[in-house]
This record gives C-alpha cells, structure tokens and sequence, in this order.
C-alpha cells in the first residue's frame, strides 16, 4: 500500500484476506480499520467457435484450450449433445478417435475449473464438420506394346 493508501499489483494466490490499515495524522493522532478483501478466479473461457474438419475414416485428434480460470479445467459435452460417432473426449478436453459419418455437428461443451472459492462453469456450442471419405481410384495408364525387337541371326551349329 502506498502512503496515499494506493493498493495495487497482482494477486497470484486466490482466497480471501484480511488487512490493518492505520492512519496517523500530522497531529500524530491515529485511526484503524481492518478491511478483509477477495481475491477471485479469472472467468473460464472457450475461445474457440469451429474444430478442425475431420474426414471419415481417418483418425482425429484436437485438444480442447481455455482461458482463465484455475487449472486444471474439465470438459464434457452436454447432455444435449454428442460427438460425432467414432469419436470420444475424456475430462482434459481431448477429442479423438476416427468418425464414421458425414455430416455438420454441432457439440454444446461444458468447462469447469477448480477455482477454490467458487467453481467456475461455461458452457459453449462448437461447430464440427465431418467430411466424406474420398477413396482415391488410382489411374491405369493404356498398356504400351513392347517395342519389337530385331530378330538376331541365329547361328548354325
């Protein structure tokens, strides 16, 4: 605190506090007050609004990130919502597996933190699309005759 009585800087450790202040006077006479002060978490956010495209039958992998809040954050999809068949997502928000069909998704995702005063949740609807599998047909080229070769003279024996 300055001598203005200027509280500033950087909470790092959530909780709730308690302080003396005493003022003193230019006649020396003084005053005191005890003041108490929380310290909260910062909001848990979802950046993101898409995933990443995932194709039929390949495998896909994507990682959940959030701002804020107090690590570590869990994630689940609402009840309201599914994943597209095939794949799965555990409580770190790790999306994997390989999805079996087509189609635009829309997941509704639950975060909470582990703030020590009050658990913070947000909930948020992210768009997936899934695409076809497109199985490549390789391309046969004509079959090319075999150049003709001269005839070599035989010889007698």
């Amino acid at each position: 605190m300055s001598s203005a009585g200027l509280i500033s800087g950087m909470p790092k450790t959530v909780g709730n506090y308690s302080f003396a202040v005493r003022a003193v006077n230019s006649e020396a006479k003084s005053i005191e007050k005890t003041f108490s002060l929380t310290v909260k978490c910062s909001p848990v956010e979802i950046p993101a609004t898409t995933l990443p495209d995932g194709i039929v039958k390949a495998s896909y992998t994507y990682q959940l990130q959030s701002k804020g809040g107090q690590a570590p954050i869990k994630y689940i999809i609402a009840a309201s919502s599914s994943l597209p068949a095939g794949l799965s997502m555990n409580s770190s928000g790790l999306i994997s597996g390989s999805p079996t069909v087509a189609g635009n998704y829309f997941l509704k995702i639950k975060a909470s933190d582990s703030c020590p005063t009050v658990v913070q949740n947000v909930e948020k609807t992210l768009s997936l699309t899934i695409k076809p599998f497109r199985e490549e047909i390789p391309r046969i080229s004509p079959i090319m005759p075999m150049p003709k070769t001269p005839a070599l003279p035989q010889k007698k024996l």
